[in-house]
């Protein structure tokens, strides 16, 4: 008889999992300081796991400036020179699980965790010129940082029709970034100084909650 209801259990159990939909999804998510990326979800109506590639902004910027200036004592006009490049990226992904309640018409309830890593490179690099000089200062610095993290996962979704899904989420997460940076600075005859290199390791580990982890997506149902 133990045996016949545990048979039973087990049919029941397995007849329910086979009974929920199916799902997966595709998303596009847009963060804030211009980041976005990409969500890949798969498992039934109620569970599903997150795969998750997020891209931090991709800044490249180049400036150059010249500018002609007369002194106040009636000496010729000078030029100073100055250039400017910046570039900036960053990549991150994660694995989660994320769990979903029905609470309203068209709206679903969302938490879950996930469990990601975060990679940022920074360069930038500055040429000055002073009083017609042909000597240049030039100052070099690049930045290399590497972020494991856990993050959990608060949102709702609105349902628009039966494929397409409109959706919010905040990211509470807890991280630690390791990285370094390293500064190269050449400057003028007159500095004395021709090659002047340092190289200082950081660590830093935090706890956000803020615009900066909140979340929208819009996610496609097949």
């Amino acid at each position: 008889m133990k045996k016949l209801c545990l048979c039973l259990c087990a049919i029941i159990l397995t007849s329910s999992l086979i009974a929920q939909e199916k799902r997966k999804e595709v998303s596009i998510n847009l963060g804030s300081s211009d980041s976005y990326g990409i969500s890949y979800r798969f498992g039934t109506a109620k569970s599903l796991w997150r795969l998750n590639l997020l891209s931090s902004s991709i800044d490249i910027y180049d400036s150059q400036n010249e500018r002609e200036f007369e002194f106040s004592n009636g000496q010729e006009n000078n030029i100073d020179y100055y250039e400017y490049d910046n570039s900036n990226y960053g990549i991150g992904i994660s694995i989660g699980k994320e769990f979903r309640n029905t609470v309203a018409n068209k709206v679903e309830f969302r938490y879950g965790f996930d469990i990601g890593f975060n990679y940022n490179h920074r360069t930038s690099e500055s040429i000055n010129s002073y009083n017609n000089s042909t000597d240049l200062s030039v100052y070099k610095s690049k930045y290399n940082f590497y972020t494991p993290s856990i993050n959990g996962v608060l949102g709702f979704n609105y349902l628009l029709n039966k494929h397409l899904a409109l959706g919010i989420e905040v990211l509470p997460k807890i991280s630690y970034r390791i990285g370094s940076e390293t500064t190269i600075r050449n400057y003028d005859e007159e500095s004395n100084i021709k090659d002047d290199r340092s190289e200082n390791s950081s660590s830093l580990f935090s706890f956000d909650l803020n615009n900066n982890s909140a979340r929208l997506s819009i996610a496609y149902r097949f």
